[in-house]
């Protein structure tokens, strides 16, 4: 298995995750009263879904220039203007493929690991450090929906998982915790996980 599609088997597993914590809400909606508050599970389930997300396109960035350097997939515009300080790379064994792949990871990971690669914008860009092209009308033709909708879904997604994780979901106008239900939520899962799949695809040249 090469490390993108293991890259996305890893998304499938937090995927999992994300549903089963919909899961222990709808069990508890069962057993415990509606006074008690299980809202925050299915904000946990929308906050680990992007998070899932971003881990994805971080790994796939990684992992495929990683193979672009090993003339296993072509090299692209971004992938060629990659910048690499010289001090560091100097204090590499470049005789050794293996050490090199190694701190060629390090060094994507030191230079990307505080960006987000969660917004279509932010996704799209990253992508181009691995392959040429626009990968939202890949998606949007694999999901036979129109480019700038997915586009508009996905960011509605995004700064939902913004708004809990900064802003603790409440709403700026009312001062009141945002209303979140379970179908919404489900709905957000299933779609970002179609997202991830038709941009795997994408990548792997399907």
């Amino acid at each position: 298995m090469s490390s993108i599609e293991q890259a996305f088997k890893n998304f499938e597993k937090n995927f999992q995750q994300a549903r089963e914590l919909v899961g222990l809400y709808e069990a508890l909606e069962k057993i415990v009263s509606e006074a008690l508050d299980k809202s925050d599970l299915l904000r946990m389930s929308l906050v680990l879904i992007v998070s899932a997300l971003d881990y994805y396109v971080h790994e796939v960035v990684k992992h495929g220039m990683v193979e672009s350097y090993l003339g296993k997939r072509p090299k692209t515009d971004k992938f060629k203007k990659f910048s690499i300080p010289l001090d560091r790379f100097l204090h590499t064994n470049v005789a050794d493929p293996v050490i090199v792949q190694e701190w060629l990871k390090d060094e994507i990971e030191r230079q990307f690991g505080w960006r987000s690669f969660q917004k279509p914008d932010r996704i799209s860009e990253a992508l181009k450090y691995v392959k040429e092209g626009d990968p939202w009308s890949a998606v949007a033709t694999a999901l036979s929906r129109q480019r700038e909708g997915i586009i508009a879904h996905l960011n509605t997604i995004v700064d939902r998982r913004n708004r809990i994780v900064h802003e603790a979901d409440v709403d700026p106008i009312s001062r009141e915790r945002c209303d979140i239900t379970k179908e919404d939520v489900k709905k957000s899962l299933e779609f970002v996980r179609k997202v991830v799949k038709a941009l795997n695809d994408y990548i792997n040249g399907a």
